[in-house]
């Protein structure tokens, strides 16, 4: 059958990443896996703790981890490479790699949470093989919010329709109070906005 090759791409978004434990998984009665390769991202002296085909299974168990301190940021590069096959009696199908587990170590050995994955889709069809969802996306969410807050204008017009200046100085004094805590809370959610850790399989 044809063989494709799928790279597991890490781009850590200005993080330091020491060490990746991944397992993907993958339909058996489709594609067959080769072989894995490690890559780049973890610079040139890594530790393969673990590296496992498992093609009864469908699965593949991937550990690596650097040698030495790390210092971020890591830049985006490939983690392993893996080489799949179409089984012989494949038929015309879409099927999946997916990633069914993953965890990752930041600079400080430290888990990086809140990892939400996609899966790469492969359309198998006689006789070529065409990747239909290019990358597998794997991104830690960062949430924040800020408060924009909208004010009415206040006219003060001559004659009948006048505005105490009691109430005009207390519609003030508000309007600084809420301009206030939103510029205290738009300047929390700059600190804690972080680029995600984009994970792609391509």
């Amino acid at each position: 059958g044809e063989t494709f090759l799928a790279n597991v791409i890490i781009d850590p978004a200005e993080k330091g990443i020491s060490a990746v434990d991944v397992i993907l998984s993958f339909n058996p009665e489709v594609l067959e896996a080769l072989n894995i390769s490690k890559g780049r991202l973890l610079g040139e002296n890594v530790i393969e703790l673990f590296s496992e085909i498992n093609n009864t299974a469908g699965i593949i168990h991937y550990v690596a981890a650097r040698v030495g301190a790390t210092t971020p940021p890591t830049p985006k590069e490939i983690l392993a490479s893996i080489v799949f096959r179409v089984k012989q009696n494949a038929k015309p199908i879409n099927t999946t790699i997916s990633i069914a587990r993953i965890g990752i170590a930041d600079e400080r050995i430290a888990d990086i949470e809140y990892i939400n994955t996609k899966n790469v889709t492969i359309s198998i069809a006689r006789p070529t093989i065409v990747t239909t969802s290019p990358t597998t996306v794997i991104t830690i969410s960062t949430s924040f919010s800020s408060y924009f807050p909208t004010t009415t204008p206040i006219i003060i017009t001559e004659g009948r329709e006048t505005v105490s200046l009691v109430i005009l100085l207390s519609m003030l004094l508000i309007i600084i109070s809420i301009l206030a805590i939103s510029i205290l809370l738009l300047t929390a959610s700059k600190r804690k906005r972080r680029k995600p850790i984009v994970v792609g399989v391509e």
